[in-house]
């Protein structure tokens, strides 16, 4: 992904934009992103260091990295992945086999 480091708060408020669109992909986004979010906040001065582009290498290679979604093929089959614990459920709907199984849809509820 080739997105220059945001040098103002428009472009960096373009790129949380941009990442926020894929957010439900991104695992702990708002974790991620918050020293980037920290930078919009009324009053604050820009003040670009090493936590801020730390977090956004990070979300640049979040979204080049993570499953891309994928159209459904009626005649392969269909994994329903599962996952909870005491606080919060999660499920993938994968399809094919193997390692390189294509994600169809993600769901997450805390």
């Amino acid at each position: 992904m080739n997105v220059p480091r945001p040098r103002n708060l428009k472009h960096l408020m373009s790129f949380i934009q941009m990442c926020s669109w894929y957010r439900r992909f991104i695992p702990d986004f708002a974790k991620v992103a918050e020293p980037l979010t920290r930078l919009t906040k009324i009053d604050t001065k820009w003040t670009w260091n090493k936590e801020q582009t730390f977090a956004f290498e990070t979300l640049r290679t979040l979204l080049t990295t993570i499953p891309v979604l994928a159209q459904a093929d009626e005649t392969k089959p269909y994994i329903i992945k599962t996952d909870a614990s005491n606080f919060a459920i999660g499920a993938v709907l994968v399809q094919g086999e193997g390692e390189n199984e294509p994600q169809l849809s993600t769901l997450v509820d805390c």
